[in-house]
């Protein structure tokens, strides 16, 4: 967010609810798998916690 954004009109993306939407979704999956923020990157059968993307890039998915 800018300070002083000057004659910029508001968008989307520059409202203060949009920030707040953000951080509560974070906040939501994090909680799920029990840290403060989380990204649901990948859903397979519930959360599960990573600490490295290198499994995201399988080329061969579970299934």
């Amino acid at each position: 967010n800018v300070q002083d954004p000057g004659d910029e009109p508001e968008t989307y993306i520059s409202n203060e609810q949009f920030f707040e939407g953000i951080e509560a979704r974070a906040r939501h999956y994090g909680h799920l798998i029990g840290t403060t923020y989380g990204e649901p990157f990948k859903y397979y059968n519930g959360p599960v916690p990573i600490s490295s993307f290198d499994g995201l890039f399988e080329t061969d998915p579970m299934r």
